[in-house]
Parts: C-alpha cells; structure tokens; sequence
C-alpha cells in the first residue's frame, strides 16, 4: 500500500459532490498504468 499518496488523498478538500482535487489526485497517479 502507498501510504504517501493515501495521506495525500486524505488531506486534499473534497466535501461530497465536489471531489475534483482528489480526482486530479489519483488520475495524476493512475495516468501511466491505464490506456484511457
């Protein structure tokens, strides 16, 4: 488990409906793992 990046998601601001800097987040990571 990463717990760099688990502790980077916990502490960017997403209140519920507005999620887009956890999002930007994890696309930053997943982005070299997927095709799409």
């Amino acid at each position: 488990m990463n717990t760099a990046l688990l502790a980077e998601i916990c502490k960017v601001a997403g209140a519920p409906g507005h999620e887009q800097r956890v999002r930007e987040v994890v696309l930053r990571e997943v982005k070299s793992l997927v095709d799409e």
